[in-house]
């Protein structure tokens, strides 16, 4: 029993700090390193110590709230309308993980006013990435239907926002969406996909054939979105990749954390709920400016 506890420990221990070894190669021989450089005001080593730190702080919280998702997920907790002012929430999880990611940001989002949240789960292993996209396409159908005339505010962490990309490419999605953020995500691909397991998550690979489509896709170029990605990411490399390419996707860069962080650190998580408050406020106005009837609104025209 020792003997196994300490082989999971070491292993516990180990898999952060291969990824971090993974960036710091990658960083030490690439432009990002005059960037930590400036960003963090010379103390690179400290800041790429950070990152391993909260990794390994979010792997721990990742196992121990892992299970809360599996019994979550054998459910699916039933959508009703009501007359709350806050727009429903779609949470999609990045690859390996489950509903149980967005634990924190439930806490946020709800202290925030934003009461109806659905939090998507996928399978990481068997379906391919196309797959999972045309999934959440019917997802957010299906919550479109459940709040007609409301616009839905959708959030992904790393795989999660490549696939929210890719299901806005369907009018009909388009049509009900009213914000995005991407936490993490690897918009132009990750050279860390060679390790992965599953179809989808290999499917990854940085600037590869999968990236190059989605980036052709078309997207809804009035819709609020923001780009949110660590300078010390340990999954996407190199850390360039987490920003979207052209100047049609705000990005900001977040604290210094691991790329499991970006979904537990507050800081951050602040931000994400700030952003989504400020443009469901906007789009709030915007709907009642237009002056149109709720049934002109209706989301269900649009939904096949």
């Amino acid at each position: 029993m020792i003997a196994i506890l300490t082989l999971v420990a070491l292993i516990f221990l180990a898999v952060p700090a291969v990824t971090c070894a993974f960036f710091w190669y990658e960083t030490a021989n690439g432009p990002h390193l005059a960037i930590l450089r400036e960003v963090s005001r010379g103390r690179v080593k400290a800041w790429v110590f950070r990152g391993y730190l909260t990794s390994l702080f979010s792997l721990f919280l990742v196992i121990a709230t892992f299970p809360m998702g599996v019994f979550a997920n054998r459910r699916k907790a039933p959508l009703r309308g009501d007359d709350r002012p806050a727009p429903p929430v779609l949470l999609v999880h990045g690859v390996y993980h489950n509903s149980s990611a967005w634990f924190l940001l439930r806490i946020f989002l709800e202290r925030a006013g934003f009461t109806r949240i659905r939090a998507w789960h996928y399978p990481s292993f068997r379906p391919s990435f196309d797959e999972l996209a045309g999934r959440l396409v019917e997802e957010i159908r299906e919550l479109a239907r459940a709040f007609p005339g409301e616009k839905i505010l959708l959030v992904g962490h790393s795989m999660g926002g490549l696939l929210i990309r890719a299901a806005l490419s369907d009018p009909t999605v388009a049509a009900v969406a009213g914000a995005v953020v991407t936490l993490g995500t690897p918009h132009q691909g990750t050279k860390l996909a060679v390790f992965a397991v599953g179809r989808s998550a290999r499917s990854l690979g940085y600037r590869c054939p999968l990236i190059e489509k989605i980036k052709t896709l078309p997207f809804p170029q009035e819709l609020p979105r923001l780009a949110l990605y660590s300078p010390v990411d340990d999954m996407v490399l190199p850390n360039s990749a987490g920003v979207p390419e052209g100047s049609s996707w705000p990005a900001e860069m977040t604290a210094p954390v691991g790329h499991l962080c970006l979904i537990y650190h507050p800081s951050i998580l602040r931000r994400v709920v700030a952003f989504l408050k400020e443009n469901s406020a906007a789009g709030e106005g915007k709907r009642q400016a237009s002056g149109r009837s709720e049934s002109e609104m209706r989301s269900e025209e649009v939904l096949p």
